[in-house]
């Protein structure tokens, strides 16, 4: 039920022309790398999420400006969680 609602969420962001960066995996967020209002490219690393003893980037998918900044340093994180909004 959860995940349905975050799945809800993350389309009406989109819809407002925003993208959701979401967690691939659960984990915990070990950095983010960014700021709300940097600017980003695609590829670019926006945070750190450790899952399975690995560290894992997070990337930009779109190029675009850190709208929000949902997660810091040190917080567990489920599958599908939004981390980052940019517009």
């Amino acid at each position: 039920m959860v995940k349905n609602l975050r799945l809800k969420l993350k389309k009406l962001e989109e819809q407002e022309n925003h993208t959701t960066i979401t967690s691939p995996m659960p984990g915990s967020i070990l950095d983010v790398k960014v700021n709300v209002g940097d600017k980003v490219k695609f590829g670019q690393t926006l945070a750190i999420l450790e899952a399975m003893k690995m560290e894992n980037d997070i990337p930009a998918t779109v190029d675009g400006e850190v709208a929000e900044i949902r997660v810091k340093k040190g917080d567990v994180v489920e599958t599908d969680s939004v981390l980052i909004v940019l517009k």
